[in-house]
């Protein structure tokens, strides 16, 4: 077992909810090494993580797994402890994560053509349905965002909603994308698939500032900027925990005249 790569994800095993982001955030250093090591062990994955019994090879496992070529190397057990041996701390970029979404990235088709202006809706993060959950609303919601799109059409914007959808898709809407705009959660971690964005904005309340984080996915230099806005009813949310005061969870409107003039400055024939 010492030579095997074990995946695994704490955020399962003491919050009970999933997305690729946590696997991402968990197991992109291991498979870096499995990479750059040109492993031919097994990689081990617990089917069921956690006392809450969450399901952990599931939808965004398979596809992150299928789209690096290593599902055959794959063997499905019902539990196991974590090997730390390749694990590397979330917070600090490495040359083994650079490997992992640099071979994420090449191993997907290349589309000349696609949507200039993005906005990326959030409409499923940390709902309680299937693989993605831990909450029975939505936390962190626009809750303008009808009106906000309105605006962003009005400007040229096309609205996407990434929740489900393949890799290859995801592809096609951000590698030709000039301006990305989205919200500051799991989602964003797709902006590694950005190729010649030069404005990046993330949207988020005024506690949930991860921009810094999620910005080392870019390839290559893009102005970027998180904007926060004032969270809302406070008292009605609680954190990932179950523990009441979870403020980084609350919801906000967007201050639409705080997201466009510096855009309307960056592009001004836009």
């Amino acid at each position: 077992m010492s030579e095997d790569f074990i995946l695994y994800n704490d955020t399962l095993e003491f919050e009970g909810f999933q997305n690729f982001q946590h696997f991402m955030d968990e197991n992109m250093s291991i498979l870096g090494h499995y990479i750059l090591e040109n492993k031919n062990s097994k990689i081990i994955v617990p089917d069921i993580i956690g006392s809450k019994g969450t399901k952990y090879y599931n939808s965004a496992t398979k596809e992150i797994l299928r789209v690096l070529g290593l599902q055959e190397k794959v063997t499905i057990v019902n539990s196991c402890e974590r090997n730390n041996k390749y694990r590397e701390s979330t917070w600090k970029w490495t040359p083994a994560k650079s490997i992992f979404y640099n071979k994420l990235r090449d191993n997907l088709p290349s589309f000349d053509t696609g949507p200039k202006k993005v906005y990326i809706k959030r409409t499923h993060g940390n709902l309680e349905s299937g693989d993605i959950g831990g909450h029975s609303t939505p936390v962190r919601r626009i809750v303008n965002e009808d009106e906000f799109c309105e605006v962003l059409i009005s400007k040229g914007f096309e609205i996407f909603d990434f929740h489900d959808k393949s890799f290859e898709y995801k592809k096609s809407i951000l590698q030709n994308a000039e301006e990305v705009i989205m919200q500051t959660g799991a989602t964003a971690i797709n902006l590694f698939l950005c190729e010649k964005a030069v404005s990046v904005t993330l949207l988020t309340n005024d506690v949930f500032r991860m921009g810094g984080y999620f910005f080392n996915f870019l390839p290559n230099k893009h102005i970027t900027r998180e904007l926060c806005f004032e969270s809302l009813d406070k008292d009605k949310f609680t954190d990932n925990l179950g523990l009441p005061n979870g403020v980084d969870n609350c919801n906000f409107n967007v201050v639409i005249n705080k997201v466009f003039p510096r855009v309307a400055c960056m592009f001004p024939n836009h």
